[in-house]
């Protein structure tokens, strides 16, 4: 039984491979009978042996690094964790008891300290807002006289708190924008330059 019609890459594959299976029979007397599958065939072997003559190339060092380096890779959230937790694990036994002690150790120091806060509710809210109320005051005396260093003479007539903070806020984003349209004329400048 001959084909009627012609051979596909599959069958021009096994016939260049040079298999002997079942079907191969069929597929040879087709080609005594087809010149235009003959041509293919010889030109797939002249291809075959055109490639087998290419010299070995190797890669340079560090290409497969630099492939996968780019090559997104998606991770799920619990390896993604498991791999940054194994980055700050000790590798030797001792340090592993000693970390484990030490994390041990700061843990039952904050739960206790959780604990004392809880069952002294009204100390621990006295500490909190004398702590916040000394924090906000630091911070905005480090703000006004900032401030006041930004701004110069101007801040003598504004005062301070508020109105001093304003105005240095303003200068800031008067001189960032400044800043910014300045370069821009600059890269503006010399891109028309070089063209």
């Amino acid at each position: 039984m001959t084909l009627t019609r012609h051979l596909l890459p599959d069958e021009l594959d096994l016939l260049l491979d040079g298999e002997t299976g079942f079907g191969v029979q069929q597929l040879t007397g087709h080609l005594r009978d087809c010149a235009s599958c003959r041509d293919e065939l010889s030109a797939l072997r002249v291809f075959v042996s055109d490639i087998e003559t290419l010299p070995e190339i190797a890669p340079r060092v560090g290409f497969a690094e630099r492939v996968m380096h780019e090559v997104h890779v998606f991770e799920p959230w619990q390896v993604a964790i498991r791999t940054s937790v194994a980055g700050w694990v000790p590798s030797s036994p001792a340090a592993r008891i000693a970390t484990g002690t030490a994390m041990t150790g700061a843990a039952m120091l904050v739960t206790g300290a959780a604990v004392w806060g809880w069952a002294h509710r009204d100390t621990t809210a006295f500490i909190g807002a004398l702590v916040t109320a000394r924090a906000r005051d630091g911070v905005l005396a480090a703000l006004t006289a900032t401030a006041q260093s930004l701004v110069g003479p101007l801040g003598d007539i504004v005062g301070s708190g508020l109105p001093l903070l304003s105005v240095a806020g303003a200068t800031l984003v008067a001189g960032a924008g400044l800043g910014f349209f300045g370069l821009r004329a600059v890269a503006a400048r010399a891109r028309r330059l070089e063209a």
